[in-house]
């Protein structure tokens, strides 16, 4: 769980996140927050489909809070 917001470093995990699916192609990243900026989701975005990660991440909103 993480705001998308450049402080939280999602562009760093999804460039990541490619690295892993070169070992476990089947791997699911759920990314759920807010998305503020709306230009660094846009970023975000561009990453993923650079990487062809569509099907390896899920974006979303969630209202529960991360467990303890």
């Amino acid at each position: 769980l993480a705001r998308v917001f450049p402080l939280k470093g999602i562009t760093v995990l999804l460039r990541a996140a490619a690295i892993v699916r070169r070992q476990v192609p089947q791997v699911r990243f759920r990314i759920l927050g807010e998305t503020p900026d709306a230009e660094y989701f846009a970023q975000c975005q561009a990453i993923v489909r650079e990487h062809g990660l569509e099907g390896n991440i899920e974006w979303g909103e969630t209202s529960e809070p991360a467990a303890e």
